[in-house]
């Protein structure tokens, strides 16, 4: 049995032809058990709850323009003054669910580690992803509150938020498959010093213990950039230029070719004073409509000892990179969650 709003059966809008506004049901409730008989359908519920709780305003998205007439007709049943309802078009992000009722059985199911996993849009997931509240802010204030659909991408907010923690983040060395690299008749090198931030000297220095000897200094560097500048010349940054000679037993060997500034330049790290430094790679978590069980990845590299002082949820950028959040410090070990470039 039901109970119905008297209206018209010939409302243009089906859902306001006489709406049910109250179901018995004698089937025990999950968790009330028999102790009711009587429940409100949606729209009944919505409209009571509103009133009871004084809202003014009602924010929604599309699917819900159909409702607005059943529950302003009970407001108006009831003596109410109606609330303004404003309907807006729905916010899809590429590659990831947006929607709680999706989210939850992910999160049951262990596909992805809570609602602040990286690769999800939730604004846990975003900040420990290392996008910036401000640039989530612009992104929607730009949106605005239109009646078409919208899908952000990546790309889009990414674009957003770089401008937002470029001038935030300070930048830092993280080598990637790290290779060591002795550099044969190098000067002799106490430690190097470079700025935190190329734009804003005035926060300082980081320093890097070279500490060669003997003509000798060793540096990790990522073995890709030594497999493809292999022939050529290359600047290991801010310390000096180098040429690869060879490589024997996994270890690679070059010369010191002098110090005026050349191209391409190499990121590197001190042999004998590093941490140890894992990124987290998140990538689109659904692919064609299907969990992607690779679309988080962990790279292992070394990154210089400055980062061992860095506090969970700073922002950095690895120089050739990109931009970073910090995610865990440990004694002698980081990890960092990869944003984007």
């Amino acid at each position: 049995a039901v109970v119905r709003l008297r209206t018209s059966m010939k409302a243009r809008n089906y859902a306001f032809r006489d709406p049910v506004i109250l179901r018995i049901i004698d089937h025990p409730h999950p968790l009330k058990g028999t102790k009711y008989r009587v429940y409100p359908t949606y729209d009944f519920a919505c409209a009571v709850e509103d009133h009871e709780q004084g809202v003014s305003h009602i924010l929604r998205s599309m699917e819900f323009t159909a409702r607005v007439d059943v529950q302003g007709e009970v407001f108006d049943a009831m003596g109410w003054a109606r609330p303004i309802a404003i309907q807006f078009g729905r916010l899809s992000m590429e590659g990831t669910p947006l929607s709680k009722r999706k989210i939850n059985p992910l999160i049951r199911s262990g596909v992805v580690k809570g609602w602040d996993d990286p690769r999800l849009a939730t604004l846990r997931g975003l900040w420990r992803r290392g996008v910036h509240p401000e640039a989530v802010r612009r992104l929607i204030l730009d949106i605005g509150p239109s009646k078409a659909n919208a899908l952000i991408t990546w790309e889009l907010l990414s674009s957003y938020n770089r401008k937002v923690v470029d001038p935030l983040a300070n930048r830092y060395f993280y080598v990637p498959r790290p290779k060591l690299l002795v550099v044969r008749s190098s000067p002799e090198v106490e430690a190097v010093k470079l700025k935190l931030h190329p734009s804003f000297p005035e926060r300082g220095w980081r320093e890097l213990k070279v500490k060669s000897r003997a003509g000798v200094a060793e540096v990790y560097v990522d073995s890709q950039d030594l497999e493809a500048l292999s022939s050529r010349k290359f600047r290991l940054m801010g310390l000096f230029n180098v040429q690869v000679e060879g490589e024997e037993e996994g270890v690679a060997y070059a010369r010191y070719v002098g110090d005026e500034l050349i191209d391409p330049k190499v990121q590197w790290v001190p042999a004998k004073h590093y941490v140890k430094l894992r990124l987290l790679r998140p990538g689109r978590l659904l692919s064609d409509g299907e969990v992607d069980e690779r679309s988080l990845s962990e790279e292992e590299g070394v990154g210089e000892e400055a980062c061992a002082s860095l506090k969970p949820g700073t922002l950095v950028q690895f120089e050739r990179v990109g931009f970073a959040r910090v995610d865990l410090v440990e004694e002698g070990f980081v990890q960092a969650v990869f944003t984007h470039r």
